[in-house]
């Protein structure tokens, strides 16, 4: 369906990716990994979007009204989130997708082996991305990794990456 701006569709912070003023949070809260670093929560570094802005004054937050079919693609190292709901009868949902060249290397964050799955109960359907072939099992960087004790939160991870201005 069309998502005009008041049913709150995708927006992204232009030149997150590659501007200079956000190099430390690509190399810091870019890496980070919800299933093994020490970091408990999920959520965006700050949830306050015009203090994003204060990384790199080439920086600026851009969204559109979507129409049905309409598709945006941008690097993992962009940040991004969504407008919210205004909407009092319109329920939004969207889908988020991650797709790499098979030539780079595989991200740990998104592949791991069906025997590590297996040890914590994790069903990995066939068709997915860990039983896709052989070699992409194989080279499995996930293999052998183990989630730590979750001792920061969020906020904390912040101050220890340098985050926090």
């Amino acid at each position: 369906m069309d998502i005009p701006f008041e049913v709150g569709g995708l927006c992204c912070l232009q030149g997150s990716n590659r501007l200079p003023g956000f190099q430390r949070m690509r190399q810091t809260y870019g890496e980070h990994d919800t299933m093994f670093d020490d970091v408990e929560g999920f959520g965006p570094v700050s949830s306050n979007s015009p203090k994003l802005l204060m990384y790199d004054e080439q920086a600026r937050w851009m969204t559109a009204s979507y129409r049905a079919g309409d598709i945006l693609i941008f690097t993992m190292k962009t940040l991004h989130g969504s407008l919210e709901n205004q909407s009092e009868s319109t329920v939004r949902l969207s889908i988020d997708c991650r797709w790499q060249p098979a030539a780079e290397p595989i991200d740990p964050r998104y592949i791991t082996d069906d025997e590590w799955n297996k040890e914590r109960g994790i069903d990995i359907p066939p068709g997915t991305c860990a039983h896709e072939s052989e070699s992409l099992k194989a080279n499995s960087l996930a293999a052998g990794r183990r989630a730590q004790k979750k001792t920061r939160d969020m906020f904390q991870a912040k101050k220890d990456w340098g985050l926090e201005h």
